[in-house]
């Protein structure tokens, strides 16, 4: 049965496109099939893709489909329902009428955000789409709140620390893996292509084992984040602590 995920939010460079690579260079590691939808004209995903195979690291089990209008969307997810195991949705910030169609046909909301008070503003911008969306509509995907380019001083920031408390008042889920330093990871991604593909350096010098340590810790994040989104459309709670 093909699972469909979405990365909303109406500002650029909330980490949309960031999380959805994550999820599908994770869930493409693990075996399944995996089509990205993007409706960014910027084209992030697709350039990770075109990058890592140009680099001679081609992303087994991810496609790619760029979708410019509306009509579009419905179309390419019935012909993919069934054929493939993950669908993920990369909604441009700024194409607000594209996040009804996407809002229906996802069964998981991600709203990636960073600690500035602009990120939390536009969060709260996209959610009173989504929670009108909800309320008129006969959906009712589960939606969470994800935290990510977070620093060890940003643990404190109400908006990380308080985000379960927020997330009730909102009615969503509140993400328990948050995404450490996310442009770390956009920057891995772009050399690398698959983060959980990646294999060890084998240099051993202070520099050398610095890097596999990094290798390590983002591979065990990235698998966390993933099986926890995975987790919450199979049902399973998330506990924040």
């Amino acid at each position: 049965m093909t699972k469909t995920i979405s990365a909303i939010s109406t500002k650029g460079g909330s980490g949309k496109s960031t999380t959805i690579r994550i999820l599908a260079s994770q869930l493409a590691h693990e075996g399944n099939t995996v089509v990205i939808l993007d409706t960014d004209p910027q084209g992030s995903c697709a350039e990770w893709i075109a990058n890592a195979e140009q680099r001679g690291n081609k992303i087994p089990n991810v496609g790619f489909k760029e979708i410019e209008q509306l009509s579009h969307i419905s179309p390419v997810i019935q012909h993919l329902r069934g054929k493939v195991d993950y669908i993920l949705f990369d909604v441009q910030g700024a194409k607000t009428e594209m996040i009804l169609p996407v809002a229906e046909a996802s069964e998981l909301i991600i709203l990636p955000y960073a600690t500035t008070d602009d990120d939390w503003v536009n969060l709260l911008k996209t959610f009173k789409i989504l929670d009108r969306i909800r309320k008129s509509e006969p959906i009712d995907p589960k939606i969470v709140l994800s935290p990510n380019r977070i620093t060890a001083p940003d643990v404190h920031n109400p908006y990380v620390k308080q985000r379960s408390e927020i997330a009730k008042q909102m009615n969503v889920l509140a993400a328990e893996r948050l995404i450490w330093k996310r442009g770390f990871y956009s920057e891995m991604l772009k050399r690398y292509g698959s983060i959980p593909s990646l294999k060890e350096v084998s240099d051993s010098s202070k520099k050398g084992r610095e890097m596999n340590d990094s290798i390590k810790n983002c591979k065990k994040e990235i698998k966390e984040f993933t099986d926890e989104m995975t987790g919450l459309i199979a049902g399973h709670t998330t506990k924040v602590a």
